[in-house]
C-alpha cells in the first residue's frame, strides 16, 4: 500500500487536511484587498502545502529559497516562472517574450524586476499572481537592503498586481534585522501563524480519513498524541509505518523511538530556539522556572511548541531532558568555560572602572577577604613552581571567590546579569553545589536521581552566564 509514502512533501491529494487558518488567510491574499503576507511556524508542519491549496485555482509561482545564489539570481528565478506561468496561461506569448527580453539586456536587475512587473500588469487584467517564496529565512545571505526596500514597492504599490507568500520558520522583523538591521517590509504585510499540531476539527478530519485503512481506537489516539503531539509530519510518519508497512503497534513504537526523521524533527526544532535564544525559556517552562520574558513566552506559544499550559508533545519532552543531561565530563567542560568566561569578565569590567592598577585596588579594599587570601596563597605557590606566570589574583580564584567578588562589587556587575543581586547569589550557590561535586569526584552524589532537578538548573545557568557574558563582551 502507498498512501502515506508522501510524508514531508507537499500533500495535494485527498489526503490533505483542512486547517481552521485557511480562513483566515484566504481573506488577506484573496479578499477584495490582496495583501502580502508571512506565514510563520516550525518546519514541517504543513505551511507550504495550505498555501498551495488555497492558490490552486490562482495564477501562483513557487519558489524554494535554498535554490537561489544571490540577489540577481532571485529577480531572475520569479521573472522566468511567471514567464513559464503566463506562456502557458495566455494567448500573449510573443509579447511576454519581448518583455523578458528587456529583463535580460538590463543590467541592473532590482530595477528591471519593477519594470519587468508593471509591463506584465497589462496583460493580466483583474488577476493577480502570487509568488511563494518558501523558506524566506535563506534570505539572511543572499539579498540586501535594496533587495527588501524593492520588495516592499512591490508589496504596497497595487499596480505591480503581485501578492507574496513568504514561509519562513522566523517573523519577518527578525529576517530583516539579520540582514541590515533594519525592518520595513514587515510593517507592510499581514502576519500569520500556523501552530506545529493539528487543532480537534483537523485530528477529526486526520483521523475519519485514516480510519479507511485501520481501526481507530482509544489508545491509537493516546499513543499518536504521546508521540507526535498531533504534529502533521510525525502523524504521517507514524501513519506510514502502520498503513504503508503494515507494522504492529509495538513494532511502530520501536521504530519511532530510533527512526532518523522522527529524532531529527525535534533536533530542528531544538535548533531553531537555539538560534533565537529560545532553547533557555523553554527549559524554564519546562521546570517551572520563573519565565521573565514574556515576548520570548509568546513566540512559543505561536509555535504551538507549548498547548494548554503543557508541551504540546510528551515524547519531545523526553528528548529535551536527554539533551539537558550531561555526564561527568561534559559538566566539567561547561563549567570550565563558565569559570573562565567568569575570570576575563571580572578582569574587563574591574579595568574598566578602576583602571589598570584595578589588581592592587582589590588586593587592598579586600585583604581580609578568605577568598583573596587563598587566591594570593595559590598564585604564590604558581610563581614558586613556574617563575615566569603571566597569573593574577583573579585566575587563582576558586569558584566561591569568583562568585564573592562579583557581588561585593554587584554595582558594576549588575548591567552583565540584569536581574536582582539576592537572584543571582542563590543561583551563584546552586552551581557552587553541583560544581564541587563533580570537582571532588564524588559520583555516587552527582548520580543521585534526586539531584536531577538541580543539575538541570546547574546546565540552565552555566549557559545563560555564558550568554550574558558574551552579550556583554559584544557591545564592550
Amino acid at each position: 500500500m502507498n498512501v502515506y509514502a508522501d510524508f514531508g512533501r507537499i500533500i495535494k491529494n485527498d489526503r490533505y487536511i483542512k486547517r481552521d487558518k485557511e480562513k483566515t488567510i484566504s481573506k488577506k491574499i484573496l479578499g477584495k484587498i490582496n495583501n502580502s503576507i508571512i506565514l510563520t511556524g516550525l518546519g514541517r508542519v504543513g505551511k507550504t502545502t495550505l498555501i498551495n491549496y488555497l492558490l490552486k485555482s490562482n495564477l501562483y509561482i513557487y519558489i524554494h529559497m535554498s535554490s537561489i545564489k544571490n540577489s540577481e539570481t532571485f529577480y531572475k528565478k520569479i521573472v522566468k516562472e511567471i514567464y513559464k506561468l503566463l506562456s502557458s496561461q495566455l494567448d500573449t506569448k510573443e509579447k511576454i517574450k519581448s518583455i523578458l527580453e528587456d529583463f535580460n539586456e538590463e543590467a541592473d536587475k532590482s530595477f528591471a524586476y519593477t519594470d519587468f512587473l508593471e509591463e506584465i500588469s497589462d496583460l493580466i487584467g483583474d488577476n493577480y499572481i502570487y509568488i511563494i517564496l518558501d523558506e524566506f529565512d535563506y534570505v539572511e545571505n543572499l539579498l540586501n537592503r535594496n533587495d527588501i526596500q524593492t520588495l516592499r514597492e512591490t508589496v504596497i504599490n497595487d499596480y505591480y498586481k503581485v501578492v507574496y507568500i513568504f514561509i519562513s520558520r522566523r517573523r519577518m522583523e527578525e529576517i530583516e534585522k539579520s540582514i541590515d538591521g533594519v525592518s520595513t517590509l514587515a510593517a507592510s504585510i499581514g502576519q500569520e501563524f500556523l501552530e506545529c499540531y493539528y487543532n480537534e476539527n483537523e485530528l477529526e478530519s486526520y483521523f475519519k480519513y485514516l480510519s479507511k485503512y485501520i481501526n481507530i481506537n482509544r489508545f491509537i489516539i493516546t499513543i499518536y498524541k504521546y508521540f507526535t503531539g498531533y504534529n502533521p509530519y510525525l502523524m504521517d510518519i507514524v501513519s506510514y509505518y502502520l498503513v504503508d508497512e503494515n507494522k504492529s503497534w509495538k513494532e511502530v513504537i520501536k521504530i519511532i523511538k530510533k527512526d532518523d526523521k522522527f529524532l531529527e524533527f525535534f533536533q530542528h526544532i531544538i535548533a531553531l530556539l537555539e538560534l533565537q535564544n529560545l532553547d533557555r525559556v523553554l527549559y524554564s517552562f519546562i521546570l517551572k522556572e520563573p519565565i521573565f520574558d514574556e515576548t520570548k513566552l509568546d513566540k512559543l506559544n505561536k509555535y504551538g511548541l507549548i498547548k494548554d499550559n503543557k508541551l504540546f508533545c510528551d515524547f519531545f519532552g523526553e528528548i529535551l531532558m536527554k539533551n539537558f543531561e550531561l555526564n561527568m565530563e561534559s559538566y566539567a567542560t561547561l563549567w570550565n568555560k563558565t569559570e573562565n568566561n567568569l575570570k576575563f569578565l571580572i578582569k574587563k569590567v574591574m579595568e574598566k572602572n578602576y583602571g589598570i592598577d584595578y589588581l592592587n585596588f582589590i588586593k587592598n579594599k579586600y585583604k581580609n577577604e578568605k577568598f583573596l587570601k587563598d587566591a594570593n596563597f595559590y598564585l604564590e605557590q604558581e610563581k614558586n613552581i613556574n617563575k615566569n606566570s603571566n597569573s593574577n589574583y583573579i585566575d587563582t580564584l576558586s569558584t566561591g571567590g569568583v562568585f564573592k567578588l562579583i557581588i561585593l562589587e554587584w554595582y558594576y556587575f549588575r548591567n552583565v546579569f540584569k536581574k536582582n543581586k539576592e537572584y543571582w547569589n542563590e543561583i551563584f550557590h546552586l552551581i557552587r553545589k553541583i560544581r564541587n561535586l563533580y570537582a571532588h569526584s564524588r559520583l555516587e552524589s552527582l548520580n543521585d536521581k534526586r539531584l536531577n532537578y538541580q543539575k538541570s538548573l546547574f546546565i540552565y545557568y552555566s549557559k545563560e552566564i555564558n550568554f550574558l557574558i558574551e552579550e556583554y563582551l559584544r557591545n564592550y
